[in-house]
C-alpha cells in the first residue's frame, strides 16, 4: 500500500531572502473558518473561548500565536490553535482550512515596494496599517493580505501557492536590484 505524506507546495522554494527582504512560508497549526449562525452572540463566545474580539471588517486581532482574522462579510480566520468547539460550534459553523491555504510572510524594509507591484491595493502606512486586512489580489491570484510591522503575511489557495511564490520571488528580486541590492 502507498503511505500518502503531506508536503507543502512551498518546501523546494522557502525561505528565500534576496537583499534586505525575505520570504518565508507560515505552517500554523490550525486554521479554521468561522462562519457565525443567524443571531447567535458569536463576540461573546469567542471572547470566552479564545480571549479575542471579532475584529473589525478590514482588521484582525491577536498575535503570533492565535490571530483571529476577517475573512469577508460575516466570515472570520481562526489560525493558529484549534476552535474551542463546544463552546463555538452553538453560535458559528467551523470548518477546517488547514489544507486549504499557503500562508507567506514577507518582511524587510522593501517588503510594501515588492506587494506594490503586485496588488493593486493602498499600500500607503497612513492607509494600509498594522493588523489591517485586504481581500484582493497578487498577481491576480486571489490573496488575503494582513499587514505586519515589518511587511505581510500573504494566504493564497494552495493551489496557486507556487505561481504566488514565484511572483513574489521576482518581484523581490527586481525591488532589490533597483535599489541596489543583491541576492543574500
Amino acid at each position: 500500500m502507498v503511505e500518502l505524506i503531506p508536503t507543502s507546495p512551498l518546501a523546494n522554494l522557502l525561505p528565500a531572502e534576496i537583499g534586505d527582504s525575505n520570504l518565508a512560508e507560515i505552517r500554523p497549526a490550525h486554521v479554521t473558518l468561522i462562519l457565525p449562525r443567524k443571531g447567535a452572540d458569536l463576540a461573546r463566545a469567542m471572547q470566552a473561548a479564545h480571549g479575542l474580539k471579532l475584529p473589525a471588517p478590514c482588521r484582525s486581532g491577536g498575535n503570533d500565536r492565535l490571530r483571529l482574522i476577517w475573512a469577508g462579510l460575516g466570515k472570520y480566520l481562526l489560525v493558529g490553535v484549534a476552535p474551542a468547539a463546544p463552546a463555538l460550534s452553538r453560535r458559528a459553523a467551523l470548518v477546517d482550512q488547514g489544507g486549504a491555504y499557503a500562508i507567506m510572510r514577507l518582511q524587510g524594509g522593501l517588503a510594501t515596494d515588492i506587494l506594490a507591484r503586485l496588488t493593486p491595493i493602498d499600500l500607503r502606512p497612513t492607509t494600509f496599517r498594522r493588523g489591517h486586512v485586504a481581500l484582493s489580489e497578487l498577481a491576480h491570484i486571489p490573496a488575503l493580505i494582513l499587514k505586519r510591522t515589518n511587511g505581510a503575511d500573504i494566504m493564497v489557495p494552495r493551489s496557486l501557492a507556487v505561481s504566488a511564490c514565484s511572483k513574489l520571488l521576482g518581484a523581490m528580486q527586481r525591488v532589490n536590484a533597483q535599489n541596489g541590492l543583491s541576492a543574500g
